[in-house]
């Protein structure tokens, strides 16, 4: 059975997968230290070997508590968005732009898959905590929820944090949301808000085996183009955590919240 993650408050579990997240150099020092020590060990004879072995043990013992140490720090969250729209006619055409829409295409795509990875893996409704948000929104009549997303993953800095694509089912909504971590936690926002939308195939074909009598076309590349008439929404805020973080825009909203979470067997 695979590790679940929920969300609580106690200490990570030093036994769980996210071990991997742990820094490479620590890793490397603690396999350096245990293979001096262990040829320092094979050289001793009698006694002297007895008390190798003992230092030896301490070393290892010493190396295990700073291994765990590190997974101590590793850091989950669980980040959860309402993307609303406001119900107004914006008749001016001033915020909106027509054609090809920004390309999201080389993003990091939630997991679905509840055997999957749980970085980046989709939540299911029942671990939503914006519940109340979306209700509220429902029976607003200035504002119509669109899409109601949340997911959860490992706190990344800067250097190694990944674009997290967020689309909804009738594609009105199409972006990214990038966490970035650290002593402070910024949330960086891309997001494509469509009034209309055109999608476009284009396949392109390689001609191989060719032969006098002829030869074949295989498939090589397929691209969607996307266009059409939207608004687009960019912001890097800094925030803090378990609280409602709302993103404006004249035409649609965004409202976040990021909360901790322990890893857990």
């Amino acid at each position: 059975m695979g590790t679940t993650i929920n969300s609580c408050t106690s200490t990570l579990n030093p036994k769980s997968p996210i071990a991997a997240l742990s820094s490479t150099r620590n890793r490397i020092t603690i396999t350096s230290t245990y293979r001096l020590a262990l040829e320092d060990f094979e050289s001793q004879s009698g006694s002297s070997r007895i008390n190798s072995g003992t230092h030896m043990i301490k070393i290892l013992l010493g190396s295990f508590l700073l291994l765990s140490s590190n997974l101590a720090f590793a850091k989950w969250y669980q980040v959860e968005m309402v993307v609303f729209e406001h119900l107004v006619d914006d008749t001016s055409g001033e915020l909106w732009r027509s054609g090809d829409a920004p390309d999201y295409s080389n993003t990091m795509k939630l997991i679905t898959d509840p055997d999957g990875s749980n970085a980046f893996k989709m939540l299911p409704s029942s671990r939503h905590k914006l519940g109340g948000v979306n209700k509220v929104l429902k029976l607003s009549r200035e504002y119509r929820p669109v899409h109601h997303i949340a997911w959860q993953q490992p706190g990344l800095t800067a250097s190694r944090a990944k674009k997290v694509h967020i689309k909804n089912p009738d594609a009105k909504i199409d972006g990214t949301v990038k966490l970035r971590g650290g002593h402070l936690l910024h949330l960086d926002l891309d997001i494509t808000y469509f009034i209309d939308l055109f999608t476009e195939s284009i396949t392109s074909f390689t001609d191989e085996n060719v032969s006098e009598g002829g030869g074949t076309l295989e498939k090589d590349t397929e691209e969607i183009i996307m266009s059409g008439t939207y608004a687009q929404m960019k912001e890097t805020r800094r925030i803090k955590l378990n609280e409602l973080h709302y993103f404006d825009h004249p035409l649609f909203g965004v409202v976040m919240r990021v909360t901790r979470l322990a890893v857990e067997e």
